[in-house]
C-alpha cells in the first residue's frame, strides 16, 4: 500500500510497477481515476514501454475506478457476490498472471465512506485467497493525515502486506504552519520518525527558540519511535500550546502503557523515555477506551 503526496510521485511508482509487469509477460489490470490513468499512460509513453503491444495481446486493461465501483456497490456498501462476479470476469479473461493496481478503496475513503472502504479491503483480501493475483493499492497521504479514526486507519494498514510512506516524511524543507494546535496522523513505518521531527520543527519554527525546538524535536522523536515500534498501527502526533509552553501528544490504539526503566550500559535501546523524562517539564500517559495518549510538556 502506497501513501503518496503528489500525483507525479504516484505516476512514477505505478509506471515502474506496470513496466516491470509487462516485461515479465504478466497481465496488467489498472482500476484508477481518469487523471491517474492518463498520468500512468504518459509515464509509460515517456519510458518507451510497449503499451500498444500489450493492449493487442489483452495484457493491459484499464478501467475507471468509480464506474467499476458502481457495478457492485449497493446502498453505500460493496455487495460481496457482485464484487466477485465483476472482478472474476477480468481475472478469468486474463491471458497470464494478473498484476493489478486499484484505488477503489481510496475513493470510498475520500468520500467519507469508511465502513464501505474497510469492507472492500476485506473483499479484496478474501478474493486474494481464492484467486492468484498481485495488488498494488494507493491512498493520498493527505486523506489519512487528518483522520480522527485510529481504529479504521489501523485496519487499512493491517489489510496490506507492506506500507510505503509518503515522500514528505523525509523531505528537508519544513512545512508551513500557523502558530496554533497542529495534528497529523503518521503511519507505522520507520520513516514516520523523520516525518514527526519535521512536523514538530515546522509547527514551532516561528514562535520558539532553537533550544526549545531542539528539545521538543528530540522528545517527539523518542515518543514517535516508541509508537512505531510498539503501537503497531497509525498514530496521531499533536503539538499544542500549554501552560508551561508546549505539549506534545501521541495518540495510538495500543493498550500497552510505556514504562520508564533503567537501561543497562550494554543495551542499545531502552533509553527513549529516560530522555523524555530528562527534557520534559513533565510527561505522562492518559488511557481511554480503545486508545491512549502519551504526552510531554516542554518549557518554552
Amino acid at each position: 500500500m502506497h501513501f503518496y503526496d503528489r500525483a507525479s510521485e504516484l505516476a512514477g511508482a505505478v509506471g515502474r510497477y506496470i513496466s516491470d509487469a509487462l516485461i515479465s509477460d504478466a497481465t496488467v489490470l489498472i482500476v484508477a481515476t481518469p487523471p491517474h490513468r492518463a498520468a500512468f499512460d504518459e509515464w509509460l509513453a515517456g519510458h518507451d514501454v510497449d503499451v500498444e503491444g500489450a493492449l493487442a495481446q489483452g495484457r493491459y486493461v484499464t478501467l475507471d475506478a468509480q464506474a467499476l465501483l458502481d457495478r457492485f456497490m449497493v446502498e453505500g456498501r460493496p455487495d460481496p457476490s457482485r464484487f466477485r462476479d465483476v472482478l472474476n470476469r477480468y481475472l478469468d479473461d486474463a491471458p497470464s498472471p494478473v498484476v493489478a493496481f486499484g484505488e477503489m478503496v481510496a475513493i470510498l475513503w475520500e468520500q467519507g465512506n469508511v465502513v464501505g472502504a474497510l469492507q472492500l479491503e476485506d473483499l479484496w483480501n478474501a478474493l486474494g485467497e481464492e484467486r492468484r493475483f498481485t495488488l498494488y493499492c494507493a491512498y493520498r497521504a493527505a486523506s489519512f493525515a487528518n483522520c480522527d479514526d485510529l481504529g479504521a486507519a489501523n485496519r487499512v494498514c493491517a489489510s496490506h502486506s507492506s506500507v510505503v510512506a509518503p515522500s514528505s516524511y523525509v523531505e528537508t524543507e519544513l512545512p508551513s504552519v500557523t502558530p496554533s494546535e497542529q495534528a497529523q496522523m503518521f503511519l507505522p513505518v520507520a520513516e514516520a520518525v523523520i516525518g514527526v521531527r519535521r512536523f514538530v520543527a515546522g509547527a514551532l519554527a516561528l514562535n520558539y527558540s532553537q533550544a526549545v525546538i531542539a528539545d521538543s524535536v528530540l522528545v517527539a522523536s523518542e515518543l514517535a519511535t516508541n509508537a512505531v515500534r510498539h503501537a503497531l498501527g497509525p498514530f496521531h502526533a499533536v503539538v499544542a500550546p500549554c501552560d508551561h509552553g508546549i505539549r506534545l501528544e501521541f495518540h495510538d490504539a495500543c493498550p500497552a502503557t510505556p514504562r520508564l526503566r533503567l537501561a543497562l550500559t550494554t543495551e542499545v535501546d531502552g533509553r527513549g523515555l529516560a530522555i523524555v523524562d530528562r527534557l520534559a517539564h513533565k510527561w505522562g500517559v492518559d488511557e481511554y477506551a480503545g486508545r491512549k495518549v502519551v504526552w510531554a510538556d516542554i518549557v518554552g
